[in-house]
């Protein structure tokens, strides 16, 4: 699935062609995305809405780099939790101006860093990342990124909307998932 670039300024969107598939249960979709934002900006667009348990696979790269400002190119593949002020996301992002990319992943909970490692470091830039997570309803995450190496990460994180973000820059995402529905969402199914 191709899509144009979407530009939004700080705001989020939701991609309803790829959720589609999420409402009726638990099923596989996937999809190919662009998104960008200037150097004081930060896109982001919902993937689905909440589920408790899942698995995505991921590639995320660099498209163009803007590195005229504050913030430092940056593309995220996450999953919030609204009600706990969260988030688990993998990131990819570049260092200094002129250096190399580093690849990790984060977690935030009541909007404070809890946990942040850097997986991968002096990634060039016109690699993609590649990344697999598995999520379930007590709040763990598990990580393996090209390498193969798994990462275990207990988190209070529950009712989460996956998402990919984007700052300083153009990314393209390359995803396939399967998610279970929330409970408390589980009405869209009747539609």
């Amino acid at each position: 699935m191709q899509a144009k670039p979407i530009f939004m300024r700080s705001a989020v969107r939701t991609a309803w062609f790829l959720v589609l598939p999420l409402c009726m249960g638990f099923s596989p979709s996937q999809g190919s995305l662009e998104i960008e934002a200037s150097h004081t900006e930060i896109s982001t667009l919902e993937l689905a809405p909440l589920t408790t348990d899942g698995r995505l696979n991921g590639a995320v790269r660099f498209t163009k780099l803007t590195t005229a400002g504050r913030w430092a190119p940056s593309a995220f593949i996450g999953f919030g939790d609204r009600d706990q002020r969260g988030k688990f996301r993998v990131f990819l992002y570049q260092e200094s101006l002129f250096g190399p990319l580093v690849a990790g992943y984060d977690y935030v909970l009541h909007d404070r860093l809890v946990l942040r490692e850097i997986v991968v470091h002096d990634m060039p830039r016109k690699m993609a990342l590649v990344v697999r997570v598995d999520w379930n309803e007590n709040g763990q995450f598990r990580v393996a990124f090209f390498d193969g190496k798994r990462h275990v990460v207990e988190t209070q994180l529950q009712s989460l909307v996956p998402f990919i973000a984007v700052s300083s820059g153009r990314a393209k995402f390359s995803l396939q998932w399967a998610a279970e529905p929330h409970r408390s969402a589980a009405y869209i199914r009747d539609l």
